[in-house]
């Protein structure tokens, strides 16, 4: 049942709606030059730092270097100005056991303003969203919504565990 709001409780929601969508806008992910200390500096100017997680910023990059690597990717999906990207970046990311475990994926981070063709690929159309993707390219595991750090390490051990039982995969392009 949906009941309408009192003109008083209008205004109280719409206030803070914008209190919060304003400070969740303010806090994001930080220049790669001012990382965290616990954190080693950024190697180049495509790395992000949200949190205490190391991002690569672009997925071609983000392919090639889990291609390299072969490490699987956790590619972080984002849109400018969305309030719950934001808080999943300066929450979910600065768990330390979360960093840690990032340590065995290539994180990778995707503007969809900057690389829509990215987020027609992996079919995203909301924000902000994880996709798990073999080093080969597959698409392991997809999360939508803003998501707590222990269930992204969850997924993160699952994605792994599922990624170990597999035979190798051809390269997808």
């Amino acid at each position: 049942m949906i009941r309408r709001l009192a003109p008083r409780a209008k205004l109280w929601l719409s206030f803070s709606a914008g209190l919060f969508a304003g400070l969740a806008w303010i806090a994001g992910c930080t220049d790669a030059t001012s990382p965290p200390a616990s954190l080693p500096r950024a190697a180049n100017a495509h790395t992000k730092v949200c949190g205490q997680v190391a991002f690569t910023v672009g997925f071609e990059r983000g392919q090639a270097l889990a291609r390299s690597q072969g490490k699987p990717m956790l590619v972080f999906f984002t849109l400018d100005e969305c309030p719950f990207s934001t808080a999943m970046a300066d929450e979910t990311f600065a768990e330390t056991s979360l960093a840690r475990l990032s340590d065995r994926f290539v994180c990778v981070l995707v503007n969809a303003d900057a690389e829509p063709e990215v987020c027609e690929r992996f079919k995203v159309q909301a924000f902000p969203a994880v996709q798990f993707v073999s080093p080969q390219g597959a698409p392991v595991a997809h999360l939508v919504g803003r998501q707590s750090s222990s269930r992204l390490m969850i997924e993160m051990q699952t994605t792994l565990q599922a990624l170990a039982r597999r035979p190798q995969e051809p390269t997808l392009r």
